[in-house]
C-alpha cells in the first residue's frame, strides 16, 4: 500500500504547482497554508 501511495504522488507531483497562490487558502500557497495550519505528525499529541 506504501508503494502505491509513493507511486500516485510521485505521478502527480510534476503537475502540481504548490507555489501558485490560491485564492480559496486567503492567497497563499499551499506550502504556506500547510506551514501555518498543519502539525507535523511527530509533533501531534493524541488524547
Amino acid at each position: 500500500m506504501l508503494e502505491l501511495a509513493a507511486a500516485i504522488a510521485n505521478s502527480i507531483e510534476p503537475f502540481y504547482n504548490d507555489e501558485r497562490r490560491h485564492s480559496s487558502l486567503n492567497d497563499l500557497t499551499p506550502s504556506e497554508f500547510e506551514a501555518l495550519h498543519f502539525v507535523p505528525s511527530t509533533q501531534a499529541t493524541l488524547p
